[in-house]
């Protein structure tokens, strides 16, 4: 039979292990679960950074800039470059997250190195990247309106004006009337005229 003392020691660093283990997978210690209000668990992951859930609340507690917040991201879960983002990001984390989890002191190395050489070489400075470069800077403020469309960002604020001020069940009505007018719209864009169609 073993000592108390020793199943005891083996509990407690049993447990240890496991606090330490759902710290760096950011899961909810659960020695601390009983302790934290209910209202904590439905936060997403953006309330796991302090400072920007603080920033957010601030925002959202004044009505305009919810509906700023609320119309940013409604143009940012349509844009094409999230999509590239997100796959980029997925393939950071499967290629250079773990080499960055093994190796933090040569990570921190590398990443000084490349810094390093950055600053002393100074490309920016150079002939030829700036001939490269006096074309995108002349048409970068076009290129950037272009990317800004307007009429979405006012659609998208009305639309979160309309939602915020109704009530939960008028809400998933309005949100079924946007979608069938957005398929209306689409099926209309895909729609060519007969002029332009193929013989």
């Amino acid at each position: 039979m073993l000592d108390p003392a020793l199943i005891r020691a083996r509990e407690r660093l049993d447990a240890s292990r496991e606090r330490l283990l759902a710290h760096m997978r950011d899961d909810v210690d659960p020695a601390d679960a009983p302790a934290r209000p209910a209202a904590d668990a439905g936060h997403d992951r953006h309330d796991r950074l302090g400072l920007l859930a603080a920033l957010r609340q601030r925002v959202e507690a004044n009505p305009v800039g919810a509906v700023l917040l609320d119309t940013v991201e409604l143009w940012w879960e349509r844009h094409p470059a999230r999509a590239v983002l997100l796959r980029a990001q997925g393939r950071l984390d499967r290629t250079a997250a773990p080499f960055v989890r093994r190796h933090p002191v040569v990570a921190v190395a590398l990443a000084t190195a490349a810094g390093g050489a950055l600053a002393a070489l100074r490309p920016w400075q150079d002939r030829r990247v700036r001939r490269l470069w006096q074309p995108v800077q002349t048409h970068l403020g076009g290129w950037l309106r272009a990317q800004l469309p307007v009429q979405t960002l006012i659609h998208a604020a009305v639309t979160a004006l309309a939602t915020r001020a109704m009530s939960p069940s008028a809400q998933d009505t309005a949100e079924a009337a946007v979608g069938v007018v957005r398929q209306e719209q689409k099926a209309g864009a895909d729609a060519l005229p007969p002029a332009f169609a193929r013989p």
